[in-house]
């Protein structure tokens, strides 16, 4: 989650 949070740039991602 870290990882693409970090790539995408986007919390929506990453709480996702």
């Amino acid at each position: 989650a870290n990882d693409n949070y970090r790539s995408a740039g986007t919390p929506a991602l990453a709480v996702a």
